[in-house]
Parts: structure tokens; C-alpha cells; sequence
């Protein structure tokens, strides 16, 4: 028997009975892999889920040591961009890397932190983030056409749509693929009553409309809790229920204010417990109780870019259960709903439109939605969802850009002195004055590119060399900014994989970086503070009449 390929799963989230939808998402992916392959499946925290054919193993964020041995002898690596901004070192271990964008985070980021100060670090945050997972992944999984149309645009961008990425595969499918959310196998169990004459307020005979999923900033409970206020005018056996509320990683997702904001609104419209039920968090065991016991599913959002790309796993649950629901328009899984007749999509917060699907639906024959639930449930299994992930972990490979430019390089083997450049550009700013030979003043920026152009020979011959033969990229000179040198404004991909090469070569650690950066800015302050004192004394002499 040939041996098994090996693969890790990195979940960014916690693993265990009680977990959100990118938990869900590696457990049920891992599953799944581990009948072809030996899958590790590494979560923060302590993971506990009985898994006989799943090793599930621990790590602390920003801990190499602690990620390491899981890291030792796998042959591919699903990740997110949180576990590569924790863990950056994990560009460098060899091995295929396969990102997974199915989360849009600098949307969500743009949302969340919407009218607050923190917006534009978070999302500065975010978007370097997400310039990493352009750079590094060998192989991209999103969950629908429409976010893969986006992640071209961004690979484009990063410069990984190119000569060596089409010619393999000019659909790009080699490069990303989609891997959506799926469902389980087989149906949903209920093994408890947890609604209906049981939770205070809902009687045994009450109807059950169900908001799977979270409270996020980007969702819109407002618009489902003031239907159900003329819902109460009309029918008084109908609740609401919001039964995880709270995500359960509380210290990597807070508690977001719109949580606050739908529970202040049920209580102005005197619906609070009576018609409107919150809860904490399900249980991914107890979840199908919930599912199974409800009447009508709820997926509503905002009408943000956020909604363009997401795809509410929410959604794929209520197919599970064979749920009727009530989605907005505009997210991918609305379509889904619309092509398999699943229930109604309605407009954004369109209030009375809600009230009225939700009464529609109550009512509705049971046999009315069966076909579209039951051929939906054929085609959007986690096995059918996986495809593209399975195959490639039938052979995992680096993606040919990357190594077609980590073969085109040719680092030297001495290691270029940070402290030596620091003491030249000292001695080159060291006219009083500040001024080049030609009477200009110089930018710190051009002193440095001459500098760095000179200890590295010139254009950069015999210490980084590009072979012409296999690449067509036009000469150009090196540029240095005040964090590291770079090269300038050839090929997107090579100057990424030159300037890694370079900061590794350059500083051998990130504290030496960090020294060398103050010590630049140092002596370029104490410059411009002796060029101001020196002007002042001129400019006093002048004007006494001393030359």
C-alpha cells in the first residue's frame, strides 16, 4: 500500500462542542481528507471532538514551538491569513501552502470597526494580511464563484496571475478553486427537545422562526425582530429565536453592538421574551435540535461590499434540515436559494416583505419545497465541496511561479552588514549642510539607494542574479525604503521573493531590524536638528554683517 500523504489543518479558530462556522468548517474538511490522507487538524486552545481517523492537537497563537511538531513531516498545509500573520515563519518551511480564502476579513474588518478610530489600523492590519496570503499560497480554495472572481483580481495584482500560473492551467483552477461550505451526509438527528415547550415563553405548539448563527455587525436582526412586531398583530403562536448570540471565542470575536442593539429593540416593542428569545451559544451537537425543531430559517444582512462576497454558512444548515427560510438578496447563498426554490429572498430591510414570507411559509404544504431541499442536499455535500482540496493533496506542489523565481535566484553567501551601512550613511550625511557635491540637498532615501546599489555591486550583478533566458523582466535599479532595502519595480513576484532574500540576509533577526531602523532615524534626526542649528547661526551672522 503506498503511503498516505500527510496533511495539517490549521483552524485559526477553536475547536470543540462549542465552535463557529470557521471550526465547523476545518472539522468537517478534515473529516472528510482523512479517508484519502493522515490529517492533523491543529486549533488554539484545548480541541476536543471524537475523532477516530482526525489527529487534533493544540497550539498557541505566535508560539512557533508550540506549532512545530505538528508542522514536522506534512506535506500540505490548509491555513487562513490569521495563522500566517501568527506564524509567518511558515513561508519558509518548504512546504506547499494552501490558502484558504473563503472569509472575506478586510470587508468584515471595514464593518466592524465602521466610525471608529481603530478602522484604519485594523484594516491596514487586514489588507497585509491579506498581501501575504497573495504571496505565499501555492494553492487557493474560496467558497463561491463570486469570491473566486475577486481573489483574481487580487492574485492579478500581486502579480500571481502570470506567464508560469496560466501556462499550466489557462482556467486558473490549478491556482484557486472554490471550496464552498457543504453538508452532512446524513440527516440531522434529534435527540432532545430544546424549543418547543421547553424554553421559557415558546409553547409546545408554538411555530419556531430560527436566526442560525451569530450576531455580526454586518448582519440584520433589526429588520427580522420589527417583522415579528406585525407578526404578533396577526398571529401570537410565532417566535423568534436568536439561540447563539455570543461567539465562543470570545477573546478573538467580542461581543458585537448590534447584539445590543436587537435586544434593546425587542424590548421597545414590548417583544422581549415573549415574542424575541435570545440565547449564548449551541453546542455543534445540540445544534441539529434546534434545526430540526424550527419552522422557518432567517439569514438576513446589510446591503454592504461584505454581503457581495460572503456565504452564509447559516444557510447550508437550513438546507440540511430542509428548512424554509427567509434570505436577503445579494450574497451568494440567496442564489442558492433561488436556484433550488428554497423559500423567499426578499430586499434589504424590507420589513414588511420579511413579515409576510415568514407568514407564507408557516403555512406552506410541506411537500411544496421537498424536490429543491432534496437535490440540493445531493449536490452540496462536504465530499462534493472538497474536490479540488482532495486532489490537490493527491499531489501537492509548489505553485510553478513560486518555483520557477525561487529557482531563478541566486543569493550570495556573505551576509550584507547592517551596522556597516548605518556608519556610511553617517559618513554621507556628514556635510554640515546636508548638501550632495552638486550644492543639492539630498533625500535620505537617495543616499541610501546609492549606498546599498554600491555594497551590492553596482545594478546588483554577481550577488542576485536573474537568469534572462527564463524570464522576461527589464533591468532596473534598487530602491531602498527606511524599513528595508527592496528591490524597485521589476516583476511583482521576484521582488517579493529578492526582498524576503534580502531582510534575510540583511537581519538576521527582526530586533536587529528594529535596532537598525532607530539608529538610521536617529542619526537622520540629529542631522536635520544640527542643519536647523547651523542655519540659524549662518542666518544670524549674516544678518549682523559677518561673512
Amino acid at each position: 500500500m503506498s503511503k498516505r500523504t500527510s496533511v495539517l489543518i490549521i483552524s485559526h479558530d477553536v475547536v470543540g462542542p462549542r465552535m463557529a462556522g470557521p471550526g465547523i468548517r476545518y472539522w468537517e474538511l478534515a473529516r472528510v481528507l482523512a479517508r484519502p490522507f493522515q490529517v492533523t487538524l491543529a486549533a488554539p486552545g484545548d480541541p476536543q471532538l471524537p475523532a477516530a481517523d482526525v489527529r487534533l492537537c493544540s497550539y498557541e497563537p505566535g508560539r512557533w514551538d508550540s506549532l512545530a511538531p505538528a508542522v514536522e513531516g506534512t506535506e500540505a498545509i490548509l491555513l487562513c491569513g490569521d495563522v500566517l500573520a501568527w506564524f509567518p515563519m511558515l513561508e519558509r518551511v518548504g512546504i506547499p501552502l494552501i490558502v484558504d480564502g473563503y472569509d472575506p476579513h478586510p470587508l468584515e474588518t471595514l464593518e466592524l470597526f465602521a466610525g471608529t478610530p481603530e478602522q484604519e489600523h485594523k484594516h491596514r492590519e487586514r489588507e497585509r494580511i491579506l498581501q501575504m496570503q497573495c504571496r505565499v499560497g501555492d494553492f487557493f480554495v474560496c467558497a463561491s464563484e463570486r469570491q473566486r472572481d475577486w481573489w483574481l483580481g487580487l492574485l492579478e495584482a500581486a502579480g500571481r496571475v502570470n506567464v508560469h500560473t496560466y501556462g499550466e492551467d489557462p482556467s486558473l483552477r490549478r491556482l484557486i478553486d472554490v471550496v464552498p461550505f457543504g453538508l452532512p451526509s446524513s440527516p440531522p438527528r434529534h435527540t432532545r427537545q430544546v424549543l418547543k415547550g421547553v424554553w421559557p415563553g415558546i409553547g409546545p405548539e408554538d411555530k419556531v422562526a430560527l436566526w442560525g448563527g451569530g450576531l455580526w455587525q454586518w448582519l440584520d436582526p433589526l429588520t427580522a425582530i420589527r417583522a415579528m412586531a406585525q407578526i404578533r398583530e396577526r398571529r401570537d403562536d410565532v417566535k423568534l429565536v436568536f439561540p447563539g448570540t455570543r461567539h465562543p471565542n470570545t477573546e478573538a470575536v467580542p461581543d458585537m453592538p448590534i447584539h445590543q442593539a436587537a435586544v434593546r429593540l425587542a424590548e421597545e416593542l414590548g417583544l422581549l421574551d415573549r415574542h424575541v428569545f435570545f440565547g449564548d451559544w449551541v453546542s455543534y451537537e445540540e445544534w441539529p435540535n434546534y434545526l430540526v425543531e424550527a419552522d422557518v430559517g432567517l439569514s438576513l444582512h446589510f446591503d454592504t461590499v461584505e454581503a457581495r462576497l460572503a456565504f452564509r454558512s447559516r444557510v447550508l444548515d437550513y438546507i440540511w434540515a430542509g428548512l424554509p427560510m427567509v434570505v436577503t438578496r445579494g450574497d451568494a447563498t440567496s442564489g442558492v436559494v433561488e436556484r433550488y426554490d428554497l423559500g423567499a429572498v426578499m430586499d434589504y430591510e424590507d420589513v414588511e416583505g420579511v413579515a409576510e414570507a415568514i407568514l407564507r411559509l408557516l403555512v406552506a404544504p410541506e411537500e411544496t419545497f421537498r424536490e429543491g431541499f432534496e437535490q440540493a442536499r445531493r449536490d452540496l455535500t462536504w465530499e462534493k465541496a472538497a474536490r479540488p482540496l482532495i486532489e490537490f493533496c493527491r499531489h501537492p506542489r509548489r505553485a510553478p511561479d513560486r518555483k520557477a523565481m525561487l529557482d531563478w535566484l541566486e543569493i550570495p553567501d556573505e551576509s550584507i552588514n547592517a551596522e556597516e551601512i548605518e556608519r556610511r550613511i553617517r559618513e554621507r550625511s556628514a556635510h554640515a549642510d546636508g548638501t550632495s557635491p552638486s550644492g543639492e540637498i539630498e533625500r535620505p532615501e537617495d543616499i541610501a539607494e546609492d549606498l546599498w546599489k554600491e555594497m551590492i555591486g553596482g545594478e546588483g550583478e554577481g550577488h542576485i542574479s536573474i537568469r534572462q533566458r527564463d524570464c522576461d523582466i527589464v533591468p532596473r535599479h534598487y530602491v531602498i525604503d527606511w524599513r528595508v532595502p527592496i528591490l524597485g519595480p521589476v516583476h511583482a513576484v521576484v521582488r517579493r521573493i529578492i526582498n524576503a532574500e534580502i531582510r534575510r540576509y540583511l537581519f538576521p533577526s527582526l530586533e536587529k531590524q528594529s535596532s537598525f531602523n532607530r539608529k538610521v532615524m536617529q542619526a537622520l534626526n540629529d542631522l536635520a536638528r544640527e542643519n536647523m542649528r547651523l542655519r540659524r547661526e549662518i542666518e544670524e551672522f549674516q544678518r549682523v554683517g559677518l561673512k
